[in-house]
């Protein structure tokens, strides 16, 4: 991926929101460019801060990740409340946040294991949008861009159109990299009530996509920009991105 080169001097405040970064969890491609990102960003002046789950097999020793600077943030999950623990540390000029919750994060896989799927996958990483969310509000963090990846991090933009709306930044934009299209983040419509959004919202406008929640077409719905990484995910019509990914949004691509 080329990186445009700076064109004005002002400094950005940024947040990357990725399921998996270099060098603390990797499963594909989405982990090596949220790391290398993160840092080329901050290299280049600019505030970055880089959120990512806190998986049970991050070794907290060798990322001197310690609960000492953490924030406490509380979520409503349907009709119950889920704690979470943001713990920062800083590397190579990169704050990162690092959402623990033992019950969502504490597992030995990052998205399923020998059996398939998690079956709460859509709970756990709606979690973690909010969570990104809480703790900049918490925080008094304005951030000036949030750029989220695939559909683990896609519900992020539509929180920050409705229901965190007042809680963000007014100016703030969202930027949604697709790394791997074949992984959308479809759900049955029965878990809605963990969302925290508007029913209105399920929707084939939305996040409604042949009687199915679809975690990435909201992300394309809702963010200012998108783009993907990979060149042949560029439809040849608007019909066929229709077909393949429920919208027909314009996707930049980046080569």
């Amino acid at each position: 991926m080329k990186l445009a080169k700076k064109t004005s001097n002002k400094k950005l405040k940024i947040a990357v929101v990725a399921s998996e970064a270099v060098p603390y969890s990797k499963t594909g491609g989405l982990a090596d460019v949220a790391g290398a990102l993160s840092k080329a960003l901050a290299d280049m002046g600019h505030d970055i801060h880089l959120f990512t789950p806190l998986y049970q097999f991050i070794e907290r020793k060798k990322h001197k990740i310690s609960k000492t600077k953490k924030t406490k943030i509380t979520i409503p999950v349907s009709a119950r409340f889920e704690t979470a623990e943001v713990i920062d540390i800083k590397s190579e000029g990169v704050n990162v946040h690092f959402i623990s919750h033992e019950g969502y994060f504490g597992r030995d896989g990052l998205y399923g294991d020998k059996d398939g799927d998690y079956p709460d996958n859509l709970e756990r990483f709606s979690f973690f949008s909010r969570a990104v969310l809480e703790y900049a509000y918490a925080k008094k963090i304005g951030f000036d861009i949030f750029h989220v990846n695939d559909w683990q991090s896609g519900l992020l933009p539509v929180y920050m159109k409705t229901s965190y709306l007042d809680k963000v930044k007014k100016d703030s934009a969202s930027v949604l990299t697709i790394h791997n299209i074949g992984y959308q983040g479809r759900f049955s419509q029965r878990e809605w009530h963990k969302l925290g959004l508007d029913y209105s919202l399920y929707h084939p406008l939305y996040l409604e996509f042949y009687g199915a929640i679809n975690f990435l077409k909201g992300g394309i719905t809702f963010a200012y920009h998108r783009h993907t990484q990979r060149k042949f995910y560029r439809p040849k019509n608007r019909l066929a991105w229709t077909t393949h990914c429920a919208c027909a949004w314009p996707i930049c691509m980046v080569s």
